[in-house]
């Protein structure tokens, strides 16, 4: 009988030792994507230090988009809100009427995007899209935006879907970096000239 409350005690010990890992194990990948049912809290009491200052806020609040500095203003990309619906809208931050401005939506809802500026055209890589069934959805698309003639048009695909991923530019190329394929995360760096 002593052998037998050893053995139970020793499977109740590693029993309780492996719950923490249990979770883990347990976990979808495609939460990695979205912020939705995700408990949501109270924003923070916040005191800005002297050398910030509070400026318009977006049209409305939104997690996992691209921002990037473009054409002299500052334009944020896709995202989504707070419940995980993800949105296609396009807006930019004119700095001369400290005001957002609609611009032309992204041609699909798109979360996780990359983004950056090159020459006279800002660059849209990938992103992820949460159908309503639940489904994420991910992007092989690489777009651009024009701010003359205010138009999306796709100009090439990537390598894989990848949402997550960073879009860098120099004065010659774009180069993807990294991101999440939908089964693994990427480390591969890719070029596009």
């Amino acid at each position: 009988w002593q052998r037998l409350y050893l053995v139970g005690a020793l499977v109740l010990c590693l029993l309780l030792l492996a719950t923490p890992y249990v979770g883990a194990w347990m976990t979808d990948s495609t939460d990695l994507l979205t912020n939705a049912g995700q408990a949501v809290t109270a924003p923070p009491a916040m005191q800005l230090d002297s050398r910030w200052q509070l400026r318009t806020p977006l049209r409305q609040p939104t997690g996992r988009h691209a921002m990037v500095a473009y054409a002299g203003n500052l334009y944020t990309l896709g995202g989504e809100t707070a419940s995980g619906a993800t949105l296609d809208t396009v807006a930019f931050f004119d700095t001369q009427r400290s005001t957002w401005v609609a611009a032309p939506a992204l041609p699909e809802p798109r979360a996780n995007l990359a983004a950056t500026p090159l020459g006279n055209l800002l660059y849209v890589a990938g992103g992820s899209q949460l159908l309503p069934g639940g489904e994420v959805v991910l992007s092989n698309q690489l777009l651009a935006y024009s701010s003359e003639s205010e138009q999306w048009r796709e100009i090439g695909k990537l390598p894989y879907p990848v949402a997550g991923a960073a879009l860098v530019a120099d004065d010659s190329a774009l180069y993807l970096l990294g991101g999440w394929d939908g089964h693994n995360m990427r480390d591969e760096i890719w070029r596009f000239a």
